[in-house]
C-alpha cells in the first residue's frame, strides 16, 4: 500500500542544495499534499513521480549507463512510481528490471535530489505519450564494475561502464548532463 505520509516526510527531510531544488522541494510537497497517491500513477497527464539514479562503479572511475529506447541517450537508470509512494524502492526495482544488477549499495545518504523534468511527446511500445513532467527523486549507488550486467529490450537496446571523463561525449541528451554532474558533485566526483 502507498504510504503518502512516509513520501511526503522523505521530501520534507530532504535539505535542497540550491535554488532549483528549494523550488522543486515546495512544487513535490504542494502537488503531494494536493494531488496525494495520484500523483504516484500515470494517468496524472500534466505530472507524476518518478525516481531514477547514477551507478558508479567502486572506485568511482566509471558510471553505468543504458541506451535509452525513447531518447536516443545513454542515460541513468528510473522509471515511473507506478502507485509506489516509497521512492527508494522504486529505485531498486528500477535498477534491476534496467540493469540486471542484484548486488549494488546506496554511497549518498538517502535522496541525493530533486528535478522536475519536463518529458517530450514519444510513442513507447507503439501507444503515443503526451508531454508532461516528472517529479523526479534521485539517488546515488554503486556497484562492482565486473558483475553481469544486460539490457531491458523494452527499455534500452543496449547498457555498459564508461570512463566518467567520456561522460559528456557519451550522452547525446545534453540537458541532462547538468544532473549526471550534479549528483557526480554530490560524492566528490568534479567533472
Amino acid at each position: 500500500m502507498c504510504s503518502l505520509d512516509d513520501a511526503i516526510d522523505s521530501i520534507e527531510k530532504y535539505i535542497p542544495q540550491d535554488d532549483f531544488e528549494v523550488e522543486a522541494k515546495n512544487v513535490f510537497l504542494d502537488v503531494l499534499k494536493k494531488d496525494g497517491t495520484n500523483a504516484f500513477v500515470r494517468k496524472s497527464k500534466l505530472y507524476h513521480f518518478s525516481s531514477s539514479a547514477i551507478i558508479l562503479s567502486k572506485d568511482k572511475k566509471e558510471i553505468l549507463l543504458g541506451y535509452h529506447n525513447i531518447y536516443k541517450s545513454y542515460g541513468w537508470f528510473g522509471g515511473h512510481n507506478d502507485g509506489e509512494c516509497d521512492f527508494f524502492q522504486v529505485i531498486k526495482k528500477e535498477i534491476e528490471e534496467e540493469t540486471g544488477l542484484k548486488d549494488y549499495s546506496l554511497i549518498h545518504n538517502g535522496i541525493a535530489s530533486i528535478e522536475i523534468l519536463p518529458v517530450n511527446n514519444h510513442l513507447k511500445n507503439g501507444n503515443y505519450v503526451t508531454c508532461h513532467t516528472h517529479l523526479n527523486v534521485s539517488y546515488i549507488f554503486e556497484a562492482d564494475n565486473k558483475l553481469p550486467i544486460r539490457i531491458k529490450p523494452d527499455e534500452n537496446s543496449a547498457i555498459g561502464w564508461f570512463k566518467i571523463e567520456d561522460l559528456d561525449s557519451v550522452v547525446s541528451e545534453k540537458d541532462m548532463l547538468f544532473i549526471y554532474h550534479k549528483l557526480l558533485k554530490r560524492v566528490g566526483i568534479n567533472k
